[in-house]
């Protein structure tokens, strides 16, 4: 039920114009009995709209009654005429706007197949078809619906409870081609620019949205481009997060730039973490053991580290038997050097002994198997 509760607050807040798509909300809090009424408004009045359409004289005058009595909400506020005002021709015979508010209804009933499934760790194919065919039915009803429904995926970026489904949301931003790329950088630009340059921000959300920018490809490279580009540094450091989220390991190229040359911590520990996450080959190890020879930052150095071992850097193995065994270094250094140990071996040895044991005896045969 919450999940519907929130795809009816996002229906009434994510509604974009085709031309001008809306910015995200700065949502203050929202009271619980508002959202109730949301969620009772938006489903009474898909109902009354799917009735208006559905050719039945009886029916017809019904949805009319019901659609009648729900000022002052407005679902298509960006839209003119708005709906009340259809409702009030509809119901002086004006054939044009009951065809318009079927046509409103169907898209309002396509929408909450966006609601399912309820608990979002469930997904599965069946449910991607489901949301395949809500989002065929609302671009029929025509562009301006298409953009409509861009803000409303959109806006489900900013919602954690839909995490499960993050790459689903931006499967389906992709596939709406224009519309869902305008909104995306309408949302990623109105973050980043109302955002303090601060370690506390809506910082989850701006990776999130620049992640769904990083799925568009070439289309969307140079927006992402630009968040990498950007002066505030945690914009930059969400950019690079963003890269692995999507995952976009084209624009990995973007990532090593930040963890060479840019000339704060939060970043490079960011572009560190982001390039581990990567995965891709040399394109992560190479930059990862070429920085690892000349950071003094102990946290990023730590992140380089355990990048070496998530992205499968073998070459690395040495650097980090002489981290772990070198002791001038903090103990935090050393414990990321043996987690990354563990992440590249499966060997689970917690003694820098038997590490150096397995080094001397071991080693060579090991290396010699991962050897292409």
């Amino acid at each position: 039920m919450r999940l519907r509760v929130a795809i009816a607050a996002a229906v009434m807040v994510a509604g974009c114009g085709p031309r001008a798509p809306a910015p995200p909300p700065k949502r203050p809090p929202l009271d619980p009995g508002l959202l109730k009424a949301w969620k009772r408004e938006f489903f009474d009045f898909a109902v009354a709209l799917r009735m208006i359409g559905s050719g039945n004289a009886v029916d017809v005058q019904r949805g009319l009654d019901r659609a009648a009595g729900m000022a002052p909400y407005e679902y298509f506020h960006w839209m003119t005429p708005g709906d009340q005002e259809l409702v009030e021709r509809a119901r002086k015979g004006d054939a044009a706007a009951v065809r318009e508010l079927a046509r409103r209804g169907d898209v309002l009933d396509a929408v909450q197949s966006y609601a399912k499934p309820e608990d979002r760790s469930r997904w599965t194919p069946a449910d991607r078809a489901r949301w395949d065919v809500a989002r065929q039915r609302i671009v029929v009803a025509g562009p301006d619906m298409a953009d409509y429904l861009a803000g409303v995926l959109a806006s489900f970026l900013l919602q954690s409870s839909n995490a499960p489904v993050y790459r689903e949301i931006r499967s389906q931003l992709v596939q709406l081609g224009k519309p869902g790329l305008q909104i995306v950088i309408a949302f990623m630009v109105t973050l980043a620019d109302a955002a303090a340059d601060t370690p506390i921000g809506r910082w989850d959300e701006l990776v999130q949205v620049i992640a769904a920018l990083a799925a568009f490809g070439d289309a969307g490279a140079e927006g992402v481009k630009a968040a990498c580009e950007s002066p505030k540094r945690y914009v930059r450091a969400a950019a690079a997060r963003a890269i692995a989220e999507a995952p976009a390991a084209a624009l990995s190229a973007l990532v090593v730039k930040l963890l060479k040359d840019d000339r704060e911590w939060e970043v490079r520990t960011a572009a560190a973490e982001a390039l581990g996450n990567l995965r891709v080959g040399e394109k992560s190890c190479a930059p990862l053991l070429e920085v690892l020879g000349r950071e003094r930052d102990a946290l990023v150095v730590q992140k380089i580290l355990l990048a070496l071992g998530r992205a499968g850097c073998v070459d690395a193995v040495p650097k980090l038997i002489n981290a772990l065994e070198d002791p001038r270094m903090e103990s935090s250094i050393r414990e990321s050097a043996a987690e990354a140990l563990y992440d590249l071996t499966g060997l689970r040895m917690t003694k820098v002994a038997e590490w150096q044991k397995w080094y001397r005896n071991d080693y060579p045969a090991w290396r010699a198997k991962k050897k292409p």
